[in-house]
């Protein structure tokens, strides 16, 4: 289970949107009719990630937020046509809400999306609506609900990460599951956690250094556990 961004994933990323947009590069011109039919937004837009994807391949490990600054910096270089530019917008804000982040969750992921949309919009002297803007800002305020569900008590919750919990796993302590699954590195680490009051289950805070997990805390076989400000995950149990 992924649970934060780091450089290489963030160049992984970007790799595979290149590899996407170049395996279905023609089927984006041939849907580009609108505002004018010019038949090539897929190439163009292949090109401009093909340059970025070129540049960050083979760069060592670096913060996500340097990454994307040589992302952003390549997507300039090489941007093609106006949606090239248009994508070139997009990472220039991205990267600019993350450029002092080693790394980042769902909720930074959020904002950047936010800010790539902001900068994108407020550079085109018309935005056209049904365009690349659009896809970005649709996009981006998927991500901002789904954020809003974890951190704002509210919304759609659906995307949030999930871990299956046995049945037979009842009874043992929340620092037990957490290290056993992976949600935290170590026992250490969890018991930390409780004791600086970061752990909490359905937005009660967990007081009891070694409380148990028990069929009481799940909602129809779910609870949210959420570790940090920011960092949850939905237990579901399964028999």
């Amino acid at each position: 289970m992924i649970h934060r961004i780091d450089g290489s994933m963030l160049k992984e990323i970007v790799l595979s949107a290149a590899a996407a947009i170049e395996r279905d590069k023609q089927h984006i011109n041939d849907l580009n009719v609108f505002p004018v039919p010019d038949g090539d937004t897929g190439t163009n837009m292949s090109l401009t990630l093909g340059a970025a994807a070129n540049t960050i391949a083979n760069l060592p490990y670096l913060s996500v937020g340097k990454m994307a600054d040589a992302m952003a910096g390549a997507l300039l270089r090489g941007a093609r046509g106006n949606s090239g530019v248009i994508t070139s917008l997009l990472g220039r804000g991205f990267a600019r809400a993350i450029r002092d982040f080693d790394d980042m969750d769902g909720a930074d992921l959020a904002s950047a999306m936010k800010m790539s949309t902001e900068t994108a919009y407020s550079a085109v002297m018309k935005p056209s609506e049904g365009t690349i803007l659009t896809v970005s800002r649709v996009a981006a305020a998927k991500a901002e609900e789904a954020a809003a569900s974890l951190f704002g008590g509210g919304g759609d919750d659906s995307s949030v990460p999930t871990e299956t919990i046995g049945r037979d796993e009842l009874g043992s302590t929340f620092i037990d599951v957490m290290a056993g699954h992976g949600l935290l590195k170590s026992k250490g680490e969890a018991r930390r956690l409780i004791e600086q009051g970061g752990l909490y289950v359905n937005d009660q805070a967990v007081s009891e250094l070694y409380e148990v997990l028990d069929e009481s805390k799940f909602d129809d076989g779910e609870l949210l556990l959420r570790m940090g400000k920011k960092r949850y995950v939905k237990l579901i149990l399964v028999d």
